[in-house]
């Protein structure tokens, strides 16, 4: 059984991909980031099977404006002549990258180096690779950006780290600290929360929560009170539930979702303002298709749909009421929950195509997936 989506199977030898304010990002097995229109590619989807359904393509485009669609299931595909029209821009990287981010049109490249910065121009949908600068010096198997030019890195046998570039470069005795000084391959940073997995387990990082910028002319104090939270030490501990380290942990939305030791998915609401950190009830459970997952467990993100977890057995979509096996050996996945217009997107890289998946919904109000997370929650 397929859950409502619309495909779209992009031709193509990838390595990673993104999508941000109307442009598709590509990572290349050449070791190249390409940018394209998705509108054009969208378009040209559409055109190549002679489909001129309007609420179709604006779904693609805005998930907001296009739910409504029913119980579709529809797939196009878009081979690399469509493909290379909609191209903007390339630019050349060293060599392949450990992870990609963009937030607030700052692009970041993790890889065996480090992780490095570069402005992105929404407008002209183009990198700068003019601009681009090191943050960090050291392996890094995943980067996430959060508000206020704040970066969170797992770097492996030297942990989790906390990165807060200036604007172009970086005082490494001021603006770098380790949050987590265990071995670490994942990390995940959205509003006032930091989730690692590391060897051992899960740790949350709850972060004070940075005020918003007044109406009107900003006074310097407002400035100095934001850096003086920026930099505050989180409050770090094990991620334990009734008394057990949770194997691997992320959040999306106002949600904690964690995987424990007998292979239990749960959920849990997470406080903002004042009464962040407080994450104890649990909302929703359910046991995953295989109760050894969690010692198979790679990674696992949640978007509008549910989950997808990743284990050395598969991909897997969660939700209340089905589990689908996506895929056997992705390359790379990746879903949106911060991302208003793609927060229904699954995109999943496979050895000769980039497969997106746009979920739908009833309504853009419709009653979420427990394992999921709403469009409102996106930032």
């Amino acid at each position: 059984m397929t859950a409502p989506c619309i495909t779209l199977r992009i031709e193509g030898d990838f390595v990673d991909s993104f999508i941000y304010s109307g442009t598709l990002f590509a990572v290349t097995a050449n070791a190249e980031i390409k940018t394209y229109d998705w509108a054009e590619i969208v378009d040209a989807a559409l055109d190549e099977c002679q489909d001129d359904n309007s609420n179709l393509r604006d779904f693609l485009i805005d998930c907001r404006i296009g739910f409504g669609l029913g119980d579709v299931v529809k797939e196009y595909y878009v081979d690399s002549a469509l493909l290379n029209a909609a191209a903007v821009s390339t630019i050349n990287l060293a060599g392949w990258p450990t992870d990609i981010s963009l937030y607030a049109n700052r692009f970041f490249i993790a890889d065996e180096k480090g992780v490095s910065e570069i402005k992105y121009n929404w407008q002209t949908r183009r990198l700068d690779p003019e601009t681009k600068f090191k943050v960090w010096n050291g392996y890094a198997y995943k980067v996430s950006a959060n508000d206020n030019h704040r970066l969170a890195i797992a770097a492996g046998g030297r942990g989790v780290i906390a990165a807060f570039p200036r604007g172009g470069y970086i005082d490494e005795r001021k603006d770098i600290s380790t949050i987590v000084e265990e071995d670490s391959v994942d990390c995940e940073w959205i509003g006032s929360y930091l989730t690692s997995n590391s060897s051992s387990g899960s740790f949350v990082s709850t972060f004070a929560e940075l005020p918003k910028p007044p109406s009107g002319p900003i006074p310097q104090t407002f400035w100095k009170r934001v850096n003086d939270l920026k930099y505050a030490i989180p409050d770090t501990g094990r991620h334990l539930i009734e008394g057990a380290n949770a194997k691997y942990t992320w959040v999306a939305g106002r949600k904690l979702f964690s995987v424990l030791p007998d292979g239990l998915l749960v959920v849990q609401h997470v406080a903002l303002g004042s009464d962040a950190g407080d994450f104890n009830e649990i909302t929703a459970s359910r046991t995953l298709h295989d109760s050894a997952v969690a010692n198979k467990i790679i990674s696992g993100r949640s978007g509008w749909f549910g989950t997808v977890i990743e284990t050395s057995d598969g991909l897997y979509s969660i939700t209340e009421d089905l589990t689908e096996c996506l895929a056997t050996r992705p390359v790379a996945w990746r879903v949106f929950p911060r991302a208003k217009s793609y927060v229904n997107h699954l995109h999943i890289v496979e050895s000769d195509h980039l497969c997106i998946r746009a979920y739908i919904g009833v309504s853009a109000n419709t009653t979420i997936d427990q394992f999921g997370v709403s469009v409102d929650e996106a930032e």
